[in-house]
Parts: structure tokens; C-alpha cells; sequence
């Protein structure tokens, strides 16, 4: 596949895909307002669900408008491996959920807010170089990626943290469905590849 068909279809596919994420956070917000609670845990939950609106609706805006690329990585591994990073934290989703106590509610979604701020932050300082795949567009090397190689999996790297510690039970429940979606996805060894 050509450079410019394979940069058409992806950034076709992510708009498309992070524009429909961008609708049901939309909705969501919608159904939270029209039923609102008034305290302050619901509040912040509102203000952490505008947040991630904005977030989508950056990534689709900088998806669309982004620069043309100047160089790729070669092969498939790379492209699985962006793609899988990009979308495996939606199985957050299936994690069975925790009852916490109301501190630690509020602890944990102050702290997805600030991921979230920080990822919005760290992504519009990328502007058009953003791009899911390993791809070179123009370099940039201010703001928090003068101090970070990758700001931005590490703001969402702290968003998710937060998400799945509020969301499962307990470490070992984490580890095992951790483990389990690694070797999955082929990035843990199998029995049969161990040497004896």
C-alpha cells in the first residue's frame, strides 16, 4: 500500500472511529445533565466526561488536519502494536467494578481529570505532528516533550491507572486479566516458547 492510500485510510478510520467515540460522550453528557444530581462527586464526574469530549474531539480535529507524513516505520508490528495500544484500555470496560468508599471515588476521578488535562495539553502541543502510528511528521521537541519522550502515554498511561484502580477488586484480579489480555495479544511468552 502506498504511503499517502495507507495515511488516507488510517486517518479516515481513527476520524471516523474517534468522531462516533466523540457522539456518545456527547450523549452521555447529555443524559447527566438532564438528570443532575447536584453534589460534588457528580459534578466532577460531569467535569471528567467534558473533558474526554474535548480530548476525542481534538484527536479527530488534529487526525483530520494533521500533516502529511515524511517517513514511516516499515512492517506490520508497528501498526498492530499502535493500534492495539491505542484502543486495549477500552477493556477497562469489562473489568468488573469496586465498590469505593466516597473519598476514594472522589480521589480517583480527580485524578482521571487531571490525566485527562494533561493529555489534552500534551496533545495539542503535538498539533498536526499527532498521528496513532509510528510515523514522522514535523518533529516536535517544546513544551512537555522537552522533558518527556512520550508526554502523552504517560498522561494517558496515569488516566488509565486511575480508571482500573477504581474499577477492579483487588491487585491480584488486576494482575491476572492484565497478564491474561498480554498473553493474548502475543506480548507474553507462551509454555510452549519457554525454554526448559
Amino acid at each position: 500500500m502506498t504511503g499517502n492510500l495507507e495515511d488516507f485510510l488510517g486517518k479516515a478510520l481513527i476520524a471516523v472511529i474517534f468522531a462516533s467515540f466523540t457522539v456518545f460522550q456527547a450523549a452521555a453528557i447529555f443524559a447527566m445533565m438532564s438528570h443532575p444530581e447536584g453534589s460534588a462527586l457528580w459534578a466532577l464526574a460531569l467535569t471528567s466526561k467534558v473533558f474526554s469530549l474535548v480530548f476525542m474531539l481534538l484527536v479527530v480535529y488534529l487526525t483530520v488536519t494533521r500533516l502529511p507524513p515524511i517517513s514511516g516505520a516499515a512492517g506490520i508490528e508497528p501498526r498492530v502494536s499502535a493500534i492495539t495500544g491505542t484502543f486495549i484500555l477500552m477493556l477497562l470496560i469489562v473489568l468488573p467494578a469496586q465498590t469505593l468508599r466516597p473519598w476514594q471515588l472522589y480521589f480517583s476521578t480527580a485524578l482521571i481529570v487531571v490525566g485527562t488535562l494533561l493529555s489534552i495539553y500534551c496533545l495539542y502541543r503535538l498539533g498536526r505532528s499527532f498521528s496513532i502510528m509510528a510515523t514522522a511528521r514535523k518533529l516536535v521537541s517544546d513544551g512537555p516533550y522537552a522533558l518527556v519522550r512520550h508526554p502523552l502515554y504517560f498522561a494517558e498511561a496515569h488516566r488509565a491507572a486511575e480508571g482500573l484502580r477504581a474499577m477492579v477488586t483487588n491487585r491480584a484480579t488486576v494482575i491476572r486479566r492484565a497478564a491474561g489480555v498480554a498473553a493474548a495479544a502475543g506480548l507474553l511468552p507462551q509454555p510452549q516458547d519457554i525454554p526448559v
